[in-house]
């Protein structure tokens, strides 16, 4: 980031600056490592053969994925989803003066209903409740496939704690129209583990893909890794087999 300024009077976030733009969070202590991630690391880095490329984004938190795509591509089009009220006003803050951004304040699954969401304020809201993070909330939920009737969507992030699974299988007809894809995995203790459901799903549809962890474990023979009742956690970057 180019210079941060400590809290907002008017917000009472914490504000940093980046471009001349200033954008504001409520989680400072998570703040860096997710910058780091995103702006310097460049984990969304993607090329497109068009300048308006179409981007949906699962799981926006406070808008950082959104803001690093709206440098890159201006005239991109981008729909985000994020349900944690606390979160989404930040979320909302950050992208208000940016074109071609709509923003919905839903929780994502294979229906839509009102259910419980577990969260802390900061980057772990979940609709697993095995999470026992401090607020549990009522959020709404909906099906993703109601926003691809019709679309090709060049990049599909979806970050959702958990969910993924039931989310790639209920749009699991529209994964044709989708080129670039970036899903983070989540497999939590006790629980039945599925990623390989998702590689294979990920092959039919005609993807390639690459896997990474910042979850990492130097001794999984003899420990499981426990963060937040997660033993395992996967990035998945994935791209249609040329």
């Amino acid at each position: 980031m180019e210079k941060t300024g400590g809290i907002d009077k008017k917000t009472g976030l914490f504000k940093f600056e980046r471009n001349g733009k200033l954008f504001f969070t409520n989680n400072h202590d998570q703040f860096n490592s997710c910058y780091k991630s995103i702006f310097l690391d460049k984990i969304y880095k993607v090329e497109f053969s068009k300048t308006n490329p179409f981007i949906i984004d699962c799981g926006s938190n406070i808008g950082l994925a959104i803001m690093f795509w709206k440098e890159n591509f201006p005239d991109s089009q981008i729909l985000g989803f994020e349900p944690d009220p606390e979160i989404f006003t930040v979320l909302k803050e950050n992208t208000k003066d940016l074109e071609g951004v709509e923003l919905y304040q839903l929780a994502l699954s294979n229906k839509t209903s009102e259910v419980e969401f577990t969260s802390n304020g900061k980057l772990s809201g979940s609709l697993n409740l095995t999470k026992k993070l401090p607020k549990v909330i009522k959020v709404k939920t909906d099906r993703l496939s109601r926003f691809l009737v019709g679309k090709e969507v060049d990049l599909l992030k979806i970050d959702i704690e958990g969910e993924e699974i039931k989310v790639l299988f209920e749009i699991k007809e529209f994964l044709k129209n989708i080129k670039y894809l970036f899903v983070e995995y989540h497999s939590f203790i006790n629980e039945k583990q599925n990623l390989s459901k998702i590689l294979d799903l990920l092959e039919n549809e005609g993807f390639r893909y690459y896997l990474d962890s910042d979850l990492k474990n130097p001794e999984p023979f003899i420990k499981s890794n426990n963060s937040l009742n997660q033993d395992l956690q996967v990035n998945i970057w994935a791209k249609k087999d040329a």
